[in-house]
């Protein structure tokens, strides 16, 4: 039986000036239960072309460092739960973004 991945809470965070500096980071959580899920591949993807990639902490949380703005899709991966991908994401240089997915 797989469960859903609820969804993963992004957070885009951009440094004034220094593109190598954005990442992309938030927490993945549970269907349902929304519980932290630990050792859950996150990778931000341009189109179905994977950029970086992170493995989420045993509360969920992760960081995936970019080096460039545009717009991109999370996808969160873990053995036994359904594959998530989110929407489109617009990173700009010099811009905090912050967006929660369900």
């Amino acid at each position: 039986m797989t469960t859903r991945v609820a969804g993963v809470c992004v957070m885009l965070v951009m440094a004034g000036g220094r593109l190598e500096a954005q990442q992309v980071s938030g927490v993945v959580v549970e269907a349902g239960s929304r519980r932290p899920l630990s050792f859950v591949e996150v990778e931000v993807l341009d189109g179905k072309k994977q950029l970086a990639r992170a493995i989420s902490d045993q509360q969920g949380h992760f960081a995936v460092p970019i080096n460039r703005n545009g717009i991109f899709q999370v996808r969160a991966t873990r053995i036994g739960y359904q594959p998530f991908t989110s929407g489109d994401i617009a990173v700009a240089a010099d811009e905090d973004v912050r967006t929660e997915l369900l």
